[in-house]
């Protein structure tokens, strides 16, 4: 049995994640377009069976489950680059996470 179009992105999609149908008709043709797909993404096709994503090292980095995103004003942005500096962290998610303990704290405090 052969494998629709939309099976195939599926599968390439458990590891490639921002492969789309776009790329795949594209990939199909690509003496006109002049794009094909990665080795890895072929063997995928070959195999038939989708990668566990638990194990790929692409995710490896991320191991917080949480995301946060926020604006800041012109001086609250030159305030965290100065405490940056003070606290000699290099991060924007370094220094988050050290405000975070060092206010958790003072509230376990009672301050």
């Amino acid at each position: 049995m052969t494998m629709t179009d939309k099976e195939a992105v599926a599968l390439i999609q458990a590891e490639f994640p921002k492969y789309r149908q776009p790329e795949h008709s594209k990939c199909k043709h690509p003496d006109k377009y002049g794009i094909r797909r990665v080795d890895r993404a072929e063997e995928i096709l070959k195999s038939g069976i989708a990668p566990d994503r638990r194990t790929s090292p692409r995710n490896a980095f991320r191991n917080k489950p949480h995301k946060h995103t926020f604006h800041l004003s012109e001086s609250q942005e030159g305030g965290l680059h100065k405490a940056m500096r003070l606290f000699e962290i290099n991060t924007t998610q370094g220094l988050i996470e050290r405000a975070l303990e060092m206010l958790f704290a003072s509230i376990e405090k009672g301050e």
